[in-house]
C-alpha cells in the first residue's frame, strides 16, 4: 500500500511539473501510443461563440472559443491532447486551454490526487492557492482549483480541472495574465462545462 502511494505520488508530481512547463512554454509533443477509438456519439449543444473539438481517437469533446487556435500537434508534451490559444492586449499574454491525460498505477479518487497535487504545487515559488471547488462534470467529481504562478516577472493565473476516471486522469488547464482573470473567467468557467468523454 504504501509503494502505491509512492507511485501515486510521483505521477502527480510529475503530471503537475509538466502540465506547469507546458504552459509556460506552449512546447507541446503527441501523447504516445495508440488509444482505442470509441464508438460514435452525438454532437454535443454548440454554444454561440464557441468551436467544438471532437477528439474521437482519446474519447472526449470540449469547447473553446472560436478566435482561439490551435497549437500545432508536433509541439505537445506531457499528456497534452490538445490546446487552443490567443494572444490579447490585456495583460500582453496569451490566454490558453490544454486538455491532457495520464495513467495511474492504480485507481484512486480525484481528493487523493488533489491533494498530493496542492503539495507538489505549494513547493513552486510563486504559487498561490486563489480557490478550489468540487463539482459534477459528465457525471463524475471533479475539482476545479484556481491559483497564480508567478513566471517570467508574469504572474499568470491558472484554473485547473481534474478528473479521474478509473486509472485514467484527465487535466483541463486555462490559463491568463493575473490582471486579466475578470475577463477571462467566465470563459474558462464554460469551457470547463463544456469537456464530455465520448463513452
Amino acid at each position: 500500500m504504501k509503494y502505491s502511494r509512492i507511485l501515486i505520488f510521483a505521477l502527480v508530481i510529475v503530471m503537475v511539473v509538466t502540465l506547469v512547463s507546458s504552459l509556460a512554454r506552449f512546447a507541446f509533443t503527441p501523447k504516445p501510443g495508440p488509444t482505442p477509438t470509441p464508438t460514435a456519439q452525438p454532437t454535443p449543444t454548440p454554444i454561440a461563440g464557441y468551436l467544438v473539438h471532437i477528439d474521437e481517437a482519446n474519447g472526449f469533446t470540449i469547447s473553446y472559443p472560436e478566435d482561439w487556435d490551435k497549437i500545432p500537434e508536433e509541439s505537445y508534451v506531457g499528456g497534452v491532447l490538445i490546446a487552443y490559444s490567443s494572444y490579447s492586449d490585456c495583460g500582453g499574454s496569451f490566454q490558453s486551454l490544454n486538455v491532457g491525460q495520464s495513467e495511474l498505477p492504480q485507481p484512486t479518487s480525484v481528493h487523493a490526487l488533489f491533494e498530493q497535487e496542492k503539495a507538489y504545487l505549494a513547493t513552486l515559488e510563486g504559487y498561490a492557492p486563489v480557490s478550489e471547488e468540487t463539482l459534477t462534470l459528465d457525471g463524475m467529481p471533479i475539482i476545479k482549483h484556481v491559483y497564480t504562478l508567478a513566471r517570467n516577472e508574469v504572474t499568470m493565473e491558472i484554473m485547473e480541472a481534474l478528473i479521474v476516471e478509473g486509472t485514467t486522469v484527465w487535466f483541463i488547464a486555462c490559463e491568463c495574465a493575473a490582471s486579466c482573470w475578470s475577463a477571462y473567467e467566465p470563459t474558462f468557467d464554460t469551457i470547463v462545462s463544456t469537456f464530455h468523454l465520448l463513452r
